[in-house]
């Protein structure tokens, strides 16, 4: 069984890095996270679907991913599907592109009785993606730190019922509802549960759904938030760790909200100004971002890449500590992957102890 290990390109290994920014300490580099979830497949010549149901393949992929770029997170499933279809949602895996959904099981809330938080324990995807991250725990842990992706409350129940129908149901169906996102914050919870018998193991959400441009403020604060509060608070008080929180789009007019969150780092969208980010919620948590996926990681030439991640890495000069570099939503599966070898050199050469104090003048960060 192959280990994890130290990057042959940096002096520490991610957990080493972490470990020294979090303390004041010396360090190499800042980290720099990547959002491939299905580009791996191209480094290991296997097909999209084999990164959802290959136990072999996905460990491969990962395997891989790192000994080539050295990332600092790996992130699995199950994801907001894959906890989806324990409930009765179908999905499509087509060979070389992205899941579809083909069934929302809840057509009507008088079937809200078969949304049973207990589901998920017997759900094969969860039980797969169980036996992967033990896989990836016993290579990775105390090396490199590795994610569950329980996607989002509210994500979740839309794959149950469909994402318009739930956006209206907000307004006609309050109480229906907000019991469908009980019970799927519940199954969430059981998930953690299960998942915590790992020894490393950390959490991250992705919700989608409950972003600044399907849902107004209004709403997320009333249905999204407290899910959210409840299940951060959880997942730190099993793991010792916040979770990572991704949310896409411009989320500025409820900041203070997830300011509030038990979270480890807040992953940005390119929509966002990572300069206002870190400056507003740097005395809590990271920030995680925010590369533009298309414009730059995919579109973009190696010196866009480079100006990008100097750029945000400038952008973080009140408080450089607090930046995750990574970009600002899942890079495309047709982008280059030597797009993302131009990003980690950008990274090596622009985020490194020496440069940000050789750039900032700093030495007291």
């Amino acid at each position: 069984m192959e280990k994890f290990k130290k990057h042959y390109y940096d002096k520490m290994t991610p957990v080493e890095r972490l470990t020294a920014i979090n303390a004041g300490q010396e360090f190499d580099r800042l980290p720099a996270v990547l959002f491939i979830p299905d580009l791996k497949a191209k480094l290991i010549n296997c097909s999209i679907r084999d990164l959802y149901f290959d136990k072999e393949k996905i460990i491969q992929a990962e395997q891989a991913a790192y000994d080539r770029f050295g990332s600092d997170a790996i992130f699995l499933g199950p994801n907001s599907k894959g906890i989806a279809t324990a409930f009765g949602t179908k999905i499509d895996y087509p060979l070389d592109s992205l899941p579809q959904i083909t069934h929302y099981p809840l057509s009507s809330y008088d079937d809200l009785e078969q949304v049973e938080a207990e589901k998920v324990l017997s759900c094969e995807r969860i039980l797969f993606f169980k036996e992967v991250l033990k896989d990836i725990g016993s290579r990775a842990s105390g090396v490199v730190p590795f994610y569950s992706y329980l996607g989002g409350t509210v994500t979740v129940a839309s794959y149950l019922r469909g994402i318009e129908v739930l956006l209206k149901d907000m307004r006609k169906n309050k109480e229906q509802v907000h019991e469908l996102l009980q019970r799927v914050l519940k199954s969430q919870m059981l998930i953690v549960d299960s998942y915590c018998e790992i020894p490393g193991i950390r959490f991250a959400i992705a919700d989608p759904v409950a972003s600044g441009s399907l849902m107004s403020p209004r709403f997320f604060k009333e249905f999204a938030l407290p899910c959210l509060m409840e299940l951060c608070c959880y997942i730190k008080q099993k793991t010792g760790y916040g979770p990572l929180l991704h949310m896409c789009g411009k989320m500025e007019k409820v900041w203070p909200e997830i300011k509030e969150l038990s979270l480890d780092s807040f992953s940005i969208d390119n929509a966002s100004s990572m300069e206002e980010a870190i400056d507003f919620f740097g005395e809590k948590f990271s920030i995680t971002g925010n590369i533009p996926p298309v414009d730059v990681m995919y579109e973009g030439t190696a010196e866009m890449i480079d100006q990008s991640v100097k750029q945000c890495i400038d952008a973080s000069q009140s408080n450089p500590r607090k930046l995750r570099l990574a970009f600002g939503c899942d890079m495309p599966y047709l982008a280059p992957v030597e797009n993302i070898d131009h990003f980690m050199q950008a990274v090596r050469k622009h985020a490194s102890m020496e440069s940000i104090i050789k750039t900032t003048k700093r030495v007291d960060f």
